[in-house]
């Protein structure tokens, strides 16, 4: 393999990555499709209420709640995606204590990192012997402070 086309593989992959969450990186090309789907973010924040005496209670502001991200992955063995290892991997992190930043399109999703919360896997077609082909993973996220 010469210098050019190491060179060519690697720009290929960099171009062509979705984005990452911690070592887990989302990408599709012609080796590997491991991409978000159906991204949902929620922000918000919080407020009290003041009861008056006389007139309507009156807001006020608290605080930013922390935000939260959900989606779904589809691992498949035909798209490059070992699918047992990578559900290994998430069970991890979903159980650890560690918080990653979570980048789309090269921009974090936020200042903060998020903790993996949750994990729920729904598999799909195994060879013979219980070799997992496909599982659609669906993760949830929230920011840490």
């Amino acid at each position: 393999m010469s210098f050019l086309t190491r060179t060519i593989d690697k720009a290929v992959a960099y171009t062509a990555s979705i984005g990452t969450f911690g070592d887990v990186v989302f990408e599709t090309n012609d080796r590997r499709i491991l991409n978000p789907l159906g991204i949902q973010r929620t922000g918000g924040s919080e407020w009290a209420t003041q009861s008056l005496v006389k007139g309507k209670p009156r807001s006020q502001y608290m605080q930013a709640k922390l935000r939260t991200v959900s989606f779904s992955i589809k691992l498949c063995s035909q798209h490059g995606v070992k699918p047992r290892d990578m559900l290994d991997k998430l069970m991890d992190m979903a159980e650890g204590y560690t918080a990653y930043k979570l980048v789309i399109g090269g921009k974090p999703l936020s200042d903060l990192p998020f903790v993996l919360k949750e994990v729920s896997e729904s598999w799909g077609h195994m060879y013979n012997r219980g070799e997992l082909v496909s599982v659609e993973v669906s993760l949830s996220l929230e920011e840490y402070r």
